[in-house]
């Protein structure tokens, strides 16, 4: 499946969550039936071809300095982002602090051949939470090398 006949699969994704406001799933079908749901995903995805590795901060930056705008279109762009990962286009990358928004951010990289991928899994607050307890517990080993050295010199300095 070539991602333009995959991008059309986002017309049958959700537009909303269950637990909405109904405004929002009507806000939601206007975007789907205008065409600008997919015209949106398919801009964001050529940034992120000429872009691999952005943040959506860093994606939302681009758009508003080529439309000329003030607005705030990091929104759109975070839904448009989950779209396409939830179409199987883009997938999530290492987190790292985005250059316009100052704060952690996962990165985001286009799947060029979205056939020969298989299906993306996303991270659980297990997973993430798994990871940041293995992070703290390398610290904690660093810091326990570094006190056995300092107390070995501190023993050969008194001798």
């Amino acid at each position: 499946m070539k991602n333009n006949e995959r991008l059309s699969l986002i017309k049958g994704l959700p537009v909303a969550r269950r637990t909405d406001p109904p405004a929002s799933h009507r806000a939601g079908h206007e975007i789907s039936k205008s065409g600008q749901r997919v015209t949106q995903a398919q801009r964001i995805y050529a940034l992120l071809c000429e872009n691999p590795g952005s943040t959506r901060g860093e994606i939302a930056d681009i758009i508003k300095k080529q439309d000329g705008t003030e607005a705030e279109v990091f929104c759109m762009v975070s839904r448009r982002v989950a779209d396409l990962v939830n179409i199987g286009s883009v997938k999530h990358g290492e987190e790292r602090v985005c250059s316009i928004r100052h704060r952690i951010i996962g990165t985001l990289w286009p799947i060029q051949n979205p056939e020969e991928i298989s299906p993306i899994k996303k991270r659980t607050k297990y997973d993430l939470l798994k990871d940041k307890l293995k992070e703290k517990n390398e610290l904690i080993k660093r810091l326990r090398k570094r006190i056995k050295k300092l107390k070995q010199k501190i023993r050969s300095s008194r001798t």
